[in-house]
C-alpha cells in the first residue's frame, strides 16, 4: 500500500510562517519592558519605601495624666484633629528618589502587671506636634519619652513560657458610618464633671487593671491623615446618602377594611390607590424616610464632615 504525502503548507504561508518565527525569535524581548513596567514599578517603590522606613528615628511618648482631669472629653476630639496638621502629602521627587510616604502614628492603650500607660508611638521629628496638641488642651498633663514596652517581652513569642493572641478590628459596615464616639454615651446635665462618669473606655480600662503578674493587654490605633483625593471616603459616603435617600419604599402590607379606611382619610386619596413614581419624587425625602434613616444619615453626614484618618486597629 503507497503511503500518502505528507500535507505541506503553501509556498507563501510557509515563507510567513518562518518569517514570524525568526522575528519572534530575534525580538521577543521587546514587549517584556512593557509587560512587566507596573510590576516593576510597584518594586521599586516597595524598595524605595522600605529604605525611608529604616530611616526614621522612632520615640515612644507616655501621657501619665493627674488622678482628676478637669476637662470635657470634647477636648481630646480637638487633640485628635490638631494631629491631622500631620499631612504632608509627598510630591514627585519625594515619591520616586526619596521613597518618602505618609508616615502613620499610633495612639496606644498598654495594661502591664494590672497598670495601664497611655502612649503615642511617632517619628522624632513629628515629637513637638504631639506635645503642642496634647499641652494645648491638657496642661496637666505629663509627657516623658520611654522604652519600648513591646520590647520588653520575648520576641520568639508564642515560645514556652508566653503565650500570645492577637486581631485587627475590621468594621461591620461600610467605613462611612461612624463608631459610637463619647457623644453617644454623653447624658447632658449641669455639671460638666458628670459626663465624665459615663466612658466609653471604662470597660477596656477596668479589664486592664484586673491584669495579673507577668499579663499585658496591648490596644493600638494606627492613624494617617488623609484627604479625599487620597482614598475618595468622602465621595463612598455620599453615594450611601443617595443610595438611602433614592431608594424604593416597600410597598404596604395588605389592609382592614378599617385599617385602608384610615390610611386613606390620612393620605387624602381612595383606598387602594397606588402612589406612581412621579408622586412617590414629589414628596420631600424627609416624607421618605423612617426615623433611623434619619438618624443614619445625620450620622454620616456628621463624619464625612470631619478631618479624616486612615487608621486600623488591634
Amino acid at each position: 500500500m503507497a503511503i500518502p504525502p505528507v500535507p505541506t503548507l503553501p509556498p507563501q504561508v510557509a515563507e510567513a510562517v518562518d518569517f514570524l518565527w525568526a522575528f519572534l525569535s530575534t525580538w521577543w524581548w521587546v514587549p517584556l519592558p512593557f509587560l512587566l513596567a507596573s510590576l516593576l514599578k510597584d518594586f521599586y517603590l516597595w524598595w524605595r519605601y522600605n529604605v525611608y522606613w529604616g530611616k526614621i528615628d522612632w520615640v515612644l511618648l507616655e501621657l501619665r495624666t493627674p488622678r482628676d482631669v478637669e476637662r470635657p472629653m470634647k477636648a481630646m476630639e480637638q487633640v485628635i484633629a490638631n494631629f491631622w496638621t500631620l499631612y504632608d502629602p509627598p510630591d514627585f521627587k519625594e515619591i520616586w528618589f526619596e521613597g518618602k510616604f505618609l508616615v502613620p502614628f499610633e495612639l496606644e492603650i498598654a495594661g502591664i502587671d494590672g497598670n495601664v500607660h497611655f502612649f503615642i508611638r511617632t517619628p522624632s521629628s513629628m515629637r513637638k506636634v504631639f506635645e503642642s496638641a496634647v499641652y494645648s488642651q491638657y496642661p496637666d498633663v505629663e509627657i516623658v519619652e520611654v522604652e519600648d514596652y513591646t520590647k520588653q517581652v520575648p520576641q520568639d513569642l508564642p515560645n514556652e513560657n508566653w503565650d500570645m493572641w492577637g486581631c485587627d478590628f475590621k468594621l461591620v459596615k461600610p467605613e462611612c458610618y461612624p463608631l459610637k464616639t463619647y457623644v453617644d454615651f454623653f447624658e447632658p446635665t449641669t455639671s460638666e464633671k458628670e459626663e465624665k462618669r459615663i466612658d466609653p473606655l471604662a470597660v477596656l480600662i477596668e479589664g486592664m487593671t484586673r491584669l495579673k503578674k507577668g499579663e499585658q493587654l496591648w490596644f493600638q490605633i494606627r492613624l494617617k491623615p488623609v484627604q479625599d483625593k487620597d482614598s475618595h471616603w468622602i465621595a463612598r459616603g455620599k453615594k450611601e446618602i443617595e443610595k438611602i435617600t433614592g431608594r424604593k419604599p416597600k410597598e404596604a402590607p395588605n389592609k382592614s377594611i378599617t385599617g385602608e379606611a384610615i390610611w386613606a382619610f390620612m393620605e387624602g386619596r381612595p383606598p387602594s390607590f397606588e402612589v406612581t413614581k412621579e408622586e412617590e419624587k414629589a414628596w420631600p425625602v424627609e416624607m421618605r424616610l423612617t426615623p433611623g434613616e434619619r438618624d443614619i444619615l445625620s450620622a454620616i453626614e456628621n463624619k464625612i464632615g470631619k478631618l479624616g484618618f486612615e487608621s486600623n486597629v488591634r
